[in-house]
């Protein structure tokens, strides 16, 4: 999916950029009170290593305030989570989602690097390429500079799978172990009936 494309999509899913320090919304101050508590005892659950809980909360406070300042730590937050309880593959799709969604926030880089890193440890690696390319084009943040090294790392990891792969099928190696090299896959994403919002709040 190139750059104009996601960034349509993220301004689809949510609109402008979430960077506050705190959630506000200047005609609601009880709604204002309920999120920031939400979003606190989230945190709370966080630090506690109470994960599960976290991830309800964090996703509760996306379902209804997902227009106040926030909500980019929120799904970044529930990406964390997810990696911590060693869901990788879930953990990097909310990575990225959250990255699409909050292109603009500061959290985007990383959230598109570690995306990138954990697709590359599953053996997803060209799914971790796009995702260091996005993480690349942020070129003034470290995390831009390390997405841009990790880019080429796995662009030769890349290129000396795919000869591996045309060695064994000239060689007449099985299909077994022709498929066990995913360098030519690319995951469906978001996956059938789901949503980047989905991905993120886990329903």
């Amino acid at each position: 999916m190139n750059r104009t494309l996601y960034l349509f999509l993220a301004s689809v899913f949510i609109s402008g950029c979430t960077g506050g320090s705190s959630a506000a919304r200047s005609d609601d101050q009880w709604a204002n009170y309920r999120a920031n508590a939400l979003y606190e005892r989230a945190e709370e659950y966080y630090s506690a290593g109470r994960y599960a809980e976290a991830i309800n909360d964090y996703s509760e406070y996306l379902d209804k305030y997902r227009d106040l300042h926030k909500s980019d730590d929120a799904s970044f937050r529930i990406a964390q989570s997810l990696e911590a309880l060693g869901q990788r593959m879930e953990a990097a799709d909310a990575y990225r989602a959250t990255g699409m969604a909050w292109y603009r926030s500061s959290l985007a880089p990383n959230s598109f690097l570690r995306a990138g890193e954990l697709y590359e440890i599953e053996g997803w690696l060209r799914d971790a390429k796009l995702d260091y390319e996005r993480a690349s084009e942020y070129t003034t943040t470290e995390a831009g500079q390390t997405g841009y090294q990790r880019l080429e790392a796995v662009k030769k990891r890349i290129a000396e799978e795919e000869a591996l792969r045309k060695e064994r099928r000239r060689s007449g190696g099985s299909d077994e172990e022709r498929n066990t090299l995913q360098t030519s896959n690319l995951r469906q994403w978001p996956p059938p009936d789901r949503t980047m919002y989905d991905l993120i709040t886990r329903k």
